[in-house]
């Protein structure tokens, strides 16, 4: 009985410390494979893929700032740019 009550507050314990990451949908988020970096804005290079083939296609996006929740670009290469 012990054993089973030390257990249990060990894992609660260790549940307080392993952070679980937020599950998004891939519908919502675009995927982007690099970010140029220039002075004053970013420009973003998007993968869009074909559902029934392999193929891919780039679509590029100026913005000013990046919002984490909306594209995932945490395996993208970074280019700097600014002169």
């Amino acid at each position: 009985m012990k054993k089973t009550i030390i257990l249990f507050i060990i894992f609660i314990i260790l549940s307080l410390f392993i952070k679980i990451p937020k599950y998004r949908e891939l519908n919502n988020i675009k995927i982007i494979d690099r970010v140029y970096v220039y002075c004053d804005y970013y420009k973003l290079r998007e993968i869009l893929l074909d559902k029934d083939d392999y193929n891919y296609e780039y679509k590029y996006y100026k913005v000013k700032k990046i919002n984490k929740n909306k594209y995932y670009i945490s395996k993208a290469k970074i280019i700097y740019k600014c002169k």
